[in-house]
């Protein structure tokens, strides 16, 4: 690629000047507060005491506006976002031989499509290649069905890339398909390939995920393309929707869209899993935390059949630190924060599958921006980890039946019909919004490799803030952060604050044009 195409591409990186702030919230109105303006939350901790927020031009006055403390963990996203697309507009290799080489680098939607077509042609016989629906921009949404057992085998269903700065989840969630696909032959792999079918769904969000390739793109873009602020997907399933950790702000990180799947990737992912009868297991790929999560998201309160999907969940995890020595940790997925709507719950609570939610490498203490900007060398031991956990999870439950639906969280159906407001209220969102909204996009339809160890590393600048809500200095380590930047902020009462919102977005928004 030239000098000059590379030079235009970093003049028009769109987060020179974003910077990641670790906000004091001691309160539960204070965290209210926060999803009250739509800020970009990226980690947080159950019930306090601080949520790290993205900031991007002119966000930093409405933040001092609100009175609450903060720190600078990272002073400008700029020059990390820069970084990582000038070495991916260099030589990188994708495809060819060993199958390692695809993986040597983060790959762009295209070139993720390519390849699993690739898959389904080296081996028919295994593999067969659908699409349940299409994005909301019109692009195929892509899925492997890899197996030799019989038609009505169980199912164990991998996705990907609801959020579309998580790369490493869309580049582990591939690799395990091609894994699966590669090492078909091998003993234990053949043995799981002839108990259950594996279906593996990449990138649930491809536009999201192209807009963060895009020159003019948002590199830590979170939710699908809807206009004119997107949805966050994982807050769109029918279960406990509108509930607590789902906003009705459009603005918000977290805003669960106008009704359950009224977005063509959501209902895709519905309309998929009707046609995978029976569903064994539901594994939800995220980034970051080294987490495994389990129902339930929506509340606190053990799921009815915690007794055997937390025993799961630690097999899960267990699996996932073999290969490398990491850290994984199974928690209740509202142990980490509440976020009703999600697809987990959704899986157990009406489909009856055990249904996990995994937050990828790095750990919670990774400074921004390297929870999302994770190294590429990364990508082969986080596919090591996560096709050990779910081959344990597979061998753990393969011969058993799933556990069978455990609640639908209030919510009265699977077909966006839903108007619960979800479990009892925990802070945050708890209306459902017009339950007679319908998708106004396009329709969905019916339908081993080795690695050197990883670094995770990347230094990132700390400093005070010098605003008028800051308290200046280093930012506290008493607390690690851990999450996959799932905000769990209400729409609160800030009425002014939301005006200001308004009127400073729009003037960044004609500044940038």
């Amino acid at each position: 690629m030239s000098v000059l195409f590379s030079l235009l591409l970093l003049a028009t990186v769109t987060n020179d000047g974003d910077q990641v702030v670790r906000v004091q919230t001691p309160t539960a109105h204070d965290a209210d507060t926060l999803g009250a303006l739509g800020l970009d939350v990226w980690t947080e901790r159950s019930g306090g005491p601080w949520l790290d927020v993205r900031l991007k031009a002119g966000e930093q006055a409405l933040l001092d506006l609100t009175g609450l403390e903060y720190t600078v963990s990272a002073v400008d996203l700029g020059p990390a976002v820069q970084a990582e697309r000038l070495r991916l507009s260099g030589p990188v290799v994708h495809g060819g031989m060993p199958p390692e080489d695809f993986f040597s680098d983060y790959a762009p939607i295209e070139e993720i499509e390519a390849h699993l077509e690739s898959l389904a042609a080296l081996r028919p016989d295994l593999v067969v290649a659908t699409s349940p629906g299409n994005s909301f921009d019109g692009r195929p949404l892509r899925v492997l069905q890899i197996s030799a057992a019989a038609k009505d085998a169980p199912v164990v269903l991998i996705n990907g890339g609801q959020h579309a700065r998580e790369w490493i989840s869309i580049a582990a969630t591939t690799c395990l398909a091609d894994r699966l696909v590669r090492d078909a032959d091998s003993p234990r792999v053949t043995a799981a390939l002839e108990q259950v079918r594996f279906v593996v769904f990449p990138v649930v969000n491809p536009d999201g995920y192209a807009h963060t390739w895009a020159p003019d793109g948002d590199r830590f873009w979170r939710k699908n393309r809807r206009p004119p602020e997107g949805v966050d997907l994982n807050r769109n399933f029918a279960v406990a929707f509108g509930g607590p950790g789902a906003s009705g702000n459009p603005e918000a990180g977290n805003y669960h869209g106008d009704a359950a799947f009224s977005e063509p990737e959501a209902a895709a992912m519905r309309d998929l899993v009707d046609g995978l009868d029976p569903l064994l297991a539901l594994v939800d790929v995220h980034a970051y935390g080294q987490l495994v999560l389990y129902p339930w998201g929506f509340e606190l309160d053990p799921a009815p059949d915690d007794d055997i999907l937390a025993p799961a969940a630690q097999t899960l995890a267990d699996g996932m630190g073999a290969p490398w020595g990491t850290d994984y940790i199974a928690i209740p997925g509202a142990g980490l924060y509440p976020a009703a709507g999600n697809i987990m719950d959704w899986a157990y609570g009406e489909r009856g599958a055990y249904a996990y939610g995994i937050e990828l490498r790095p750990g919670p203490d990774t400074k921004p921006p390297f929870g999302f900007i994770l190294p590429a060398e990364d990508i082969i031991p986080v596919c090591d980890e996560l096709f050990e956990g779910v081959m344990d999870l597979t061998e753990m439950i393969a011969d058993v039946d799933p556990p069978g639906a455990g609640d639908d969280g209030g919510a009265s159906g699977g077909d966006g019909t839903s108007s619960s407001t979800g479990g009892p209220p925990m802070g945050g969102e708890t209306g459902a919004g017009d339950s007679s909204s319908t998708s106004s996009g396009p329709q969905s339809g019916t339908g081993g490799g080795t690695g050197s160890t990883p670094s995770s590393s990347g230094v990132a600048d700390d400093t005070s803030s010098g605003g008028p809500g800051s308290t200046g200095g280093e930012p506290s380590a008493a607390e690690p952060s851990a999450g996959c930047g799932c905000s769990s902020g209400g729409p609160g009462s800030a009425a002014m604050l939301w005006g200001l919102l308004l009127f400073v977005r729009r003037r960044v928004d004609r500044t940038r044009a």
